[in-house]
Parts: structure tokens; sequence; C-alpha cells
């Protein structure tokens, strides 16, 4: 029999009040309810960010009212900010980047630290300056907080912000270092790129750039010499943990305007994507202090941020401005009247504010020279993708945690040169394409009749700088050519060649980075990489690799080499004077670590002896050959670039096929004559090559088989190498290990 409604509903009541006692049926009532709080709330979040609304009744705007820090924290994450302004910016951005990673709705902290200078005479070290101990105004103050909510939902990710109490953030660890150090580096530099100035900031760095002359050439120079920033370089090159930490400050017997002007292109370089920062150049001076006298006493016009606000008292009003007053709003009168002054950085009350509007009128000049260990100059760096210099050289430490600084790449190119190296050239542009897209790509490109080559390197992004040596390095080139000896190397087998490998020379007269990574046409970008997997000494001027003994750690193949641009730029005319005094063009004689000698020809060993007392090695990961068996490796360490020096790609193949190599390279065939898979990157390498060739469709394999094999042995062979690369391109890397026997099944089924 079914009873009705109202006598089951009774009943269920009697059941339920007979299972618990009715001294806690309050208590048991008050968690149901608590419990249906929040699963609604939960479902409005959810709703929420299912939908892209942000209604004002969600889970955001109540929720410290029902839920303790510590369970507050296990629903959204939250963060708190400390210290100056970029400690502050790297903490949004690490976290902001965690949350998108991890699909975690984020309540931001309201809250802009104007003063977090750190005590540095603490015997017990730094301490955190949080919004807790500190002046803090709110974050829309500061930024664009719209532009930020959208980009941050444009993940799907829900975001709030929330304003800073004791209650949410005063147990919270400022934790930045850790948090940005696990987040996915690409979405990371994003997150900086999203944080853009409030409209109030923005107003202020027009006004700043509107006293800029257009022909100025304005270079924004961000220089540390305080008396804070001297104690800070104590403590942390005093740090005893086997890290290199010598850059804290300029180099000992130079003055920053050596520094500058070692970091300025000549007047004389042009061509695409070169601008010259010699002529009429102005600096926009951002430091603890007053400019330096010797940046004026040589001829620079310098400007501060104070100098270029002056003039508008007209349009604000600061007569009435206290800026002793402890403000807990940013207003337009109040901003000018912090930063229009003249004859101090900045007010001390409202450092990180100064900060972020020279952070922001410096972001609007095409040229940066920093200190690479401040981390304000770090953040300007990484925002320009690695496109910047610092007059303290050396490594960038931010890179190690915060790795969004890739490496500037450059490769050398003429048109007098042979066929097959355009192709390689090609492939190798590719591959860094798709492995280090956020490295840019120089070509130093000499020609101009190959307009689809051109156009080719413009459609992928590659900066073209036009390249016109001087009558002096032609005339020079060409005597050294036709003296040359063929036996005691090849490079003087063929002109166009030869004048290629000395293109490098003109490098530094055309890009302006600090450091570039020059390759050969004949390499392959095999894994990522940036700054962070360079030694942190770098290089005060060039670092080789091993060529062909792996295990001698010493500098020598010049084919894959870091390059310090502004020492060799200052050092440009002297090395072109040694070249030249070499008249009789024998090898150069190079003095090794056990003091015995070795001869190097033409530009290598112009480099490693002129430059013996300076010069680094490189790691082998950025110069892997295929010959080498990687007895030294270390475990877990990745091979970064490839180089296929002497035998090429299809060399190898070649010699599979019964086809004999050219004398200069027989050596290095015969060596994967019986084994193929003892040499480690062999079958490796030939399939990223295979995989950069074939990218773009098969046009440019097809074409590179004719030009070699085909050319030499005839079509079916360059049938076989068709269809060797595609086969190598489409199997799976653990499917190749014996690319021999792979090599003798295309050369079968191909024909």
């Amino acid at each position: 029999q079914v009873l009705p409604a109202r006598r089951q509903a009774r009943m269920a009541i009697g059941g339920y009040k007979r299972l618990l006692p009715r001294s806690k049926m309050p208590f048991y009532m008050l968690g149901l309810l608590l419990l249906t709080t929040l699963f609604m709330q939960f479902y409005a979040i959810t709703y929420s960010s299912a939908t892209g609304k942000d209604s004002d009744s969600n889970i955001f705007d109540k929720v410290d009212l029902f839920l303790r820090p510590q369970h507050f924290t296990r629903h959204f994450h939250t963060y708190t900010v400390c210290n100056g302004m970029s400690n502050q910016i790297l903490a949004h951005v690490g976290n902001i980047a965690y949350a998108i990673s991890s699909k975690t709705p984020i309540l931001i902290p309201d809250a802009f630290i104007t003063d977090g200078s750190q005590d540095m005479s603490r015997p017990d070290g730094q301490t955190d300056v949080t919004p807790s101990s500190a002046r803090y105004v709110p974050l829309s103050n500061i930024f664009d907080i719209d532009h930020l909510m959208k980009f941050i939902r444009s993940y799907g990710i829900e975001a709030k912000l929330l304003p800073y109490n004791e209650k949410m953030h005063g147990h919270l660890k400022c934790s930045w270092i850790k948090t940005l150090s696990h987040v996915v580096p690409e979405t990371a530099s994003l997150v900086l790129k999203a944080f853009k100035p409030s409209a109030l900031i923005h107003k202020m760095v027009n006004l700043a750039l509107e006293r800029v002359d257009e022909d100025d050439n304005l270079i924004c120079v961000h220089h540390r010499d305080g008396e804070d920033w001297t104690k800070h370089c104590e403590k942390w090159e005093g740090i005893q943990d086997g890290v290199w930490r010598k850059n804290c400050m300029n180099e000992p017997g130079r003055t920053l305007s050596m520094d500058v002007k070692e970091r300025m292109l000549p007047q004389s370089s042009g061509g695409s994507g070169t601008r010259s920062t010699r002529k009429g150049s102005s600096i926009f001076y951002v430091g603890d202090s007053n400019p330096p006298l010797d940046l004026v006493d040589t001829g620079f016009k310098v400007f501060t941020r104070g100098e270029l606000l002056l003039g508008h008292d007209d349009v604000f009003e600061v007569e009435n401005v206290d800026l002793n007053r402890n403000h807990h709003e940013l207003d337009k009168n109040l901003l000018y009247a912090v930063l229009s002054q003249r004859h101090t950085a900045c007010v001390p009350e409202f450092r990180d504010v100064c900060a972020i509007v020279d952070f922001h009128v410096c972001s609007n000049m095409p040229d940066f020279i920093g200190n690479s260990v401040s981390t304000w100059s770090a953040l300007q760096i990484a925002q320009r993708g690695g496109a910047a210099t610092w007059y303290n050289s050396y490594s960038i430490p931010l890179a190690d945690i915060f790795r969004v600084y890739p490496v500037p790449i450059a490769y050398t190119y003429t048109e007098l040169s042979e066929g097959a190296g355009k192709l390689l050239l090609k492939a190798s542009i590719l591959s860094a394409k798709a492995i280090v897209p956020m490295s840019e790509i120089h070509v130093l490109y000499h020609g101009y009749e190959d307009f689809e080559f051109r156009l080719w390197l413009k459609e992928r992004g590659v900066t073209i700088h036009q390249h016109e040596p001087s009558v002096k390095l032609r005339e020079m080139i060409n005597e050294m050519f036709r003296n040359g000896d063929e036996s005691k190397s090849h490079l003087f087998g063929h002109a166009g060649n030869y004048f290629g490998t000395w293109q490098r020379i003109d490098l530094p007269k055309h890009i302006n980075t600090e450091y570039i990574l020059l390759l050969d046409c004949d390499t392959i970008i095999l894994s990522p990489f940036s700054f962070a997997d360079f030694s942190k000494a770098l290089t005060k001027s060039i670092a080789f690799s091993a060529e062909d003994h792996e295990m001698l750690e010493e500098p020598w193949n010049a084919g894959i080499a870091l390059l310090n641009m502004p020492y060799l730029r200052e050092s440009y005319h002297d090395f072109l004077r040694f070249i030249k005094s070499h008249k009789h063009n024998e090898p150069y004689e190079i003095v090794r670590k056990n003091g015995s000698t070795r001869a190097a020809p033409s530009d290598q060993g112009a480099y490693l002896k002129f430059y013996a007392e300076t010069k680094e090695f490189l790691s082998t990961k950025f110069n892997d050959k295929p010959y080498y068996l990687h007895k030294g490796k270390k475990p877990g360490e990745v091979s970064k670039v490839l180089h296929f020096h002497g035998a090429k790609p299809h060399d190898y193949l070649g010699h599979w096929l019964g086809i004999p190599c050219s004398s200069g390279v027989a050596f290095l065939c015969e060596l994967t004559e019986s084994k193929p898979e003892e040499r480690p990157m062999l079958c490796p390498g030939l399939k990223s090559f295979a995989d950069a060739i074939t990218s773009d469709g098969t046009a440019l394999l097809e074409e590179y088989c004719e030009l070699t094999l085909g050319k030499k042995a005839g079509p079916r062979y360059a049938s076989s190498c068709v269809y060797f690369f595609s086969i190598m391109a489409e199997k799976k890397p653990e499917e190749i290990y014996n690319c021999g026997r792979i090599a003798l099944d295309a050369n079968r089924d191909g024909k």
C-alpha cells in the first residue's frame, strides 16, 4: 500500500531524529547548511568558468565569510607578493602561469607595494617586504586589470582580484622563485606580456615620450651603482656554492660610457632588420642616482624621467600634494608630483611606482642596455625576447628559474657558394623554427640575384642583413684564397665557399645583441635551449667546441660558435690588422692546453690565435657530431645541435649505396661501414635532418637529392635518396636503429 506523501515525510523525519541525539541536532543542521552553501557556491564558480560569465554572485565575492585560510587555498590558487617591482611582477607571472597550467581558479592579490626596498644591513639576511609591512596601492592603479583578466579567461580560467588582508594573505610565503621555476616557459612569457600599464601609468609614459625627438635614436640604459646595489653584489658574489657569480657590476677599469659605446652598431651598418644606433644617439637613463658625468662628457645627450616630464605643471595641480602622507590610491596629480622630480631618481616612498613607469617608457624604445643581474633589467630583456644587451655581459641569473631567454641564432650566406649549401641552410632554419621558435634568426646575406631565396627567408620571419664587405676585407680574402693550398684545407677548393667562411667577421657590424649562436649551414637543431643551458661565464669573446676528439674539452671547431658581439665589435679593427699581418696564409699554429701546437686554417685559426686569452670551451651538446661515440657524455645530457661536420647527410647515404665519398670525408664515411648503430647520433641525426627537410613538403628534399646524389651518380640514386629520407621522416625514432639497413632497402625499393 502506498502511503500518502505527507505521512512518508513525517516517518522519515522521525527516523532521522531517532538516529541523532536531540542535543546535537543544531550542530548537524548547521553542518548540513554549510555543506549546502559550499555546494551552491562551487556550482556557481563552475558554471561561471564553463560559460565564461563573471557573475557577481559567484564564490569569489563572499567566500572568505565561509572558509578559513587553510581551507581557502584548497579550492583556489592564491598567493602574495613581495619586495620591489620586479619581484612583484614575477610573483604574479609565476602564479598566474601555474593557475593556467593546472586549470585552477585564481585570486590575485589586489596590492602593489610602492616601496619594496629590502633591508640589506640585517645580519640574518634580507627579509621579504609584503603589503603587511609596507605601503601599497590597488593593483588597478598600476596595471590594466581588464586586459589581464581577459587574457587569463582566454584559457578558460576564472580570475578575480582579492583585496589584501591578513586573514587571507598574512600566512602565505612569498615563494615566487619556486613557483616560477615549475611553470611552462612559453606560458610565463605570454603572462609577462599581458601586464599592460593602467590608463594612469600609460598617460605618464606618453607624456615622457612626447618630449623625445624622433631623430634622437633614444637608447634606454639601466644602470645599477647605488649603495644598496653594491652591498647586494658583495653578498651575492660571496655565496659559497660553486656557482660562477662575477658579473654584478661593470668590468674593473671600464666606465659606463665605454660599455655603452661598445654596444652600439657602427653608423655605416645597414640592411633589412638593422638600425644604426651611433649617429645622434641619446640616452634615456634609469639608475640609482643621477647619470654619471662620463656619459655627458663623451658626447651623449642624456635624459631622465624627471627631465622628460618637467614642464606640465599647468596640466597638474601639485601644490597641495603631500608626498609624506600614506596614500592608499594614486591619482594623476600625486603621480606627476612623484615622477617629475629632477634632482633625485625617485621619492623613496614611491620607489617602485617610479620603477614601473621607467620600465614602460623603456619598453617603447628599440634599444636597451642593462645589467643582467638586476631583475628589472632581466625582465626588460625577457620582454624583448633576448634582443637586448647588458653592460656587465656574461650570464642572466634569472634565466635559471625563468627560462624565457632565447638565444639569437645567426647564419652567413653568399650567393657565390655551392648550391647544396643553400638547401642545407634551409633545412637548418626549418629545424630552428620548429624546435626553438622564440629565438630570433639572422642571416648575413651577400648577393642580390636570388630573389626567390630572399623571399623564402622573409616568409619564415628571418631577419636579413645585407652584407657588403669593405673593399679592404674583400681584397684581403681574395689574396688569401689565391695563396691558399687545397692540400692543407678543403676550404681553398671553392672561392665562394672560402669567402663565406670569412663573412662571420662582419656579424658584429650588423647584429646588435649581447650574444649570438653562430651556426654553419650543415647543422640541425635537435632540442630546445635557452641562455640557461650555457655556462654562467659564457665567454668574453668566442666559445668554440671540440672537433674530431670529443673527449678533449678544448675550443677548436668554429662551425658552431657562441659570440660576444660587443667585444668582437670593439676588437674588430685590431682583428683585421692581425689577419692582414698573416700574409703567407699558412695555417695558424695554436698552442693547446698540454703545451703542444696544432695547425688551424683560415678563419678558424685566426679566431683561435687572436682570442687565445679569452676564448672558452662550448659544450659538445651544442656541437654534437654523427661520428661521435658519446663515451664521455654525462647521464641525462641531451644534445641541442647536431653538426654534419665533414660528411653531409647525402655522403653517409651515398656511401651505403656504393657511391664513394670525396677524399676529404672518406674516413668519416668509413666509420659507419660496419655498425652504424655504434655511432649514437648518426641515425637519430639523419632522422632529424629528414624531419626538417620534409617539414615544408617534399620539394626541398627532391631538390637536395637531385643536386647531390643525382648529379654525382644519376637519377636512380636521386630517387633512392628521396625514398630514404622520406622513410626516415615517417618512422618513429625507436624504429631507426639501423639506418644503413633502411638505406639498402630504400635503394632496392626506390629503383
